[in-house]
């Protein structure tokens, strides 16, 4: 009787233990899933919209992932750009990115204090981008991408460097770099019109089995590119995605209707992959073009990346303009276009008001002569053999 007491009393136990395990499992799954940091729940924003006649030009340099950067000055991380834009091109605006990671005190989770010089200038956040899991007792570590405006320190083509610090004065803080980014949109004369949208944050993503049971397909970062695209003046279209960790070929990149895996290949390094001027030109929509970023599968062991950027340039069809098109409509020289044209070289006409005015192209404010002659017809020789681009005081020939 005693022992079946004792297997009876064992039984008890084990059954109160297997339910004691299973409400912990139960519990540590509702309190990830219920706000998991590992989903895909911070889309990447538009920083800037914008056309051009120019490209863009973005780098990471010689970043390298840093480990620890403690809080003294011996300890600093340093990165420097080779910047190298074509010759006439002129910087519209230069960004900089701060790929950082595994923030703490100790054990404990936290923000960082960073100072940032660039060109021995310091500089301050221009946006900041942060992520964080947000549950469990371990492991519960921010990371972020910080962007910094420093158009006005890139003076023409060189090397630029960056000087990145821990200021933070507890001695126990620590923050790791994962890179630094930058990115130039330039004009050039002798370049093709683009339309660029510039995408950046931060989303923490992960489908690790210590990730909360979530699924890739809930771990996955959108990017919107807003607005409608013209298809048929479309030339090319090329995208460019920036992720911090990442490596396995399972993750995902998506644009509209067309995927790929095997893209973030820890490429040019495993804690800073970057996909650069994937060609997307028979993928693009005549409407909100949409890239996704989606972590492999749990099933294969799934993988943690954080997407930070993601830029979309979409280049015009050239179009040329034709001599003699007053009008400017691209059209074979006709109507009131030749008209006008032919009665002024046989002197059958004199220019007057905005015509005279329009066929005085060096601004000179002269007289203009019934046929032209002089430094107008000079400049106009030059315009028509493609040595000029252009008439002073922005004047085409009538």
């Amino acid at each position: 009787m005693k022992n079946i007491i004792k297997i009876k009393k064992f039984k008890t136990l084990a059954i109160g233990m297997l339910l004691l395990i299973s409400f912990c499992l139960i519990s540590l799954t509702v309190a990830a899933g219920a706000d998991n940091g590992y989903k895909g729940d911070k889309p990447l924003t538009t920083y800037r919209h914008d056309t051009t006649t120019g490209d863009l030009y973005f780098s990471h340099g010689d970043s390298y992932y840093s480990g620890k950067l403690w809080n003294d000055d011996i300890d600093a991380y340093t990165v420097n750009h080779q910047v190298t834009l074509p010759s006439g091109a002129s910087v519209e605006f230069a960004r900089l990115y701060n790929y950082w990671t595994w923030s703490a005190s100790s054990t404990t989770g936290q923000y960082p204090t960073m100072t940032l010089t660039f060109e021995g200038n310091t500089i301050s956040t221009d946006a900041k981008y942060y992520d964080q899991k947000g549950w469990g007792e371990i492991y519960d570590y921010p990371a972020g991408t910080w962007a910094y405006d420093v158009t006005s320190h890139i003076t023409g083509n060189g090397l630029y460097t960056t000087t990145v610090r821990n200021t933070d004065s507890d001695p126990d803080s620590y923050v790791c770099m994962d890179g630094i980014g930058l990115l130039i949109v330039y004009s050039d004369p002798a370049g093709q019109q683009i339309e660029y949208w510039i995408n950046e944050g931060a989303d923490m993503l992960s489908t690790m089995d210590t990730s909360g049971g979530v699924t890739a397909e809930e771990a996955t970062t959108t990017s919107l590119f807003s607005g409608s695209v013209d298809l048929s003046s479309a030339d090319n279209a090329r995208l460019w995605t920036v992720v911090q960790s990442g490596g396995d070929d399972g993750n995902k990149l998506i644009f509209n209707e067309a995927d790929w895996t095997g893209v973030y290949d820890a490429t040019p390094y495993p804690d800073l992959d970057i996909d650069e001027a994937r060609d997307v030109t028979g993928h693009l929509v005549a409407s909100d073009n949409i890239a996704k970023i989606q972590a492999a599968p749990e099933s294969t062991g799934g993988d943690y990346l954080m997407p930070s950027n993601a830029f979309l340039v979409i280049t015009k069809k050239q179009t040329q303009r034709l001599e003699g098109d007053v009008t400017n409509t691209g059209l074979p020289i006709t109507g009131a276009d030749a008209q006008l044209v032919a009665q002024h070289i046989v002197h059958c006409i004199e220019l007057a008001g905005e015509d005279a005015q329009a066929a005085d192209v060096n601004d000179d404010q002269g007289p203009t002569q019934v046929h032209i002659s002089g430094t107008d017809l000079q400049l106009i020789k030059q315009y028509i053999v493609h040595l000029i681009s252009e008439f002073p005081g922005g004047q085409f020939i009538p």
